[in-house]
């Protein structure tokens, strides 16, 4: 049986652990990320399920990783099968 992946983003490492901690004893594959640049490479190079993804980001914020993310066919598939919805419905609130 395959796990579902999981890609967390969040800059506070103490987070980011304690997510990536609580979700691996669930049963998933979670795959961290720091940055918004950290997360778009990860999300280009490999396969997710579902993406995790904090709003306020150095460098590139979250609001910018969806929006890229929702213009590479590679990870054009969450658009699809709501696997960011909520992120989104909020997203089209703060346009």
């Amino acid at each position: 049986m395959s796990k579902e992946r999981i890609l967390v983003v969040d800059d506070e490492e103490d987070i980011l652990e304690l997510v990536r901690y609580n979700l691996a004893r669930e049963g998933y594959h979670v795959t961290g990320a720091l940055t918004g640049e950290d997360a778009l490479k990860k999300a280009r190079s490999e396969t997710f399920d579902l993406i995790v993804l904090d709003l306020m980001l150095p460098g590139i914020d979250g609001l910018e990783v969806a929006k890229r993310l929702k213009n590479s066919p590679k990870s054009a598939h969450f658009w699809s099968k709501n696997r960011l919805l909520p992120f989104w419905r909020l997203w089209m609130l703060l346009k």
